[in-house]
C-alpha cells in the first residue's frame, strides 16, 4: 500500500506542479494584454484548488500511514492559500494575488521536490520501490 500512496503522492504533485507552471504562464500572457488569458487564468485556477484539495487528502492518508507531518500542513496551507488567491483575483487584489501565487506555485514546487527525491512514507525508499 505504501508503494501505491507513494506514487499517487507523485503524480498528484506533478500534477500540481505543471499546473502552478501553467497558471503562471497565463498571468503573463494576461499581463502582456491578452484578455483571453485572464479566462484561462480563473478557470485554471479552480482547477488547481481541486488539485490541490486531492493533493492535501492524499498527504493526510499518508500521513496516517507514516508520512512527514509537514507534507500535510504544507499542502492544507496550499489549499487555503489556492482559495484566498481565488478570492484576491475575483476582486482584483493584485498587491496580494501575485505574490501569494509566488509563494503557492514554490510551496507545490517544494512538495513535488520533496515527494520525488526523498522518501516521505515509512518503509518506501526514494524510487517507492518497497
Amino acid at each position: 500500500m505504501n508503494r501505491a500512496l507513494l506514487w499517487i503522492l507523485r503524480g498528484l504533485t506533478l500534477l500540481a506542479g505543471v499546473d502552478g507552471l501553467t497558471q503562471a504562464m497565463f498571468a503573463g500572457r494576461f499581463m502582456s494584454g491578452s484578455y483571453r488569458a485572464l479566462d484561462a487564468h480563473s478557470l485554471n485556477g479552480l482547477i488547481l484548488a481541486v488539485i490541490s484539495l486531492l493533493l492535501t487528502i492524499a498527504f493526510a492518508v499518508a500521513w496516517r500511514r507514516g508520512a512527514l507531518s509537514w507534507t500535510f500542513w504544507t499542502s492544507l496551507g496550499l489549499t487555503l492559500a489556492c482559495g484566498i488567491e481565488i478570492m484576491l483575483g475575483h476582486k482584483a487584489i493584485l498587491a496580494i494575488h501575485v505574490p501569494l501565487g509566488v509563494l503557492v506555485i514554490a510551496g507545490l514546487l517544494a512538495l513535488l521536490v520533496q515527494v520525488w527525491r526523498a522518501p516521505v512514507l515509512v518503509g518506501a525508499d526514494a524510487l517507492g520501490d518497497r
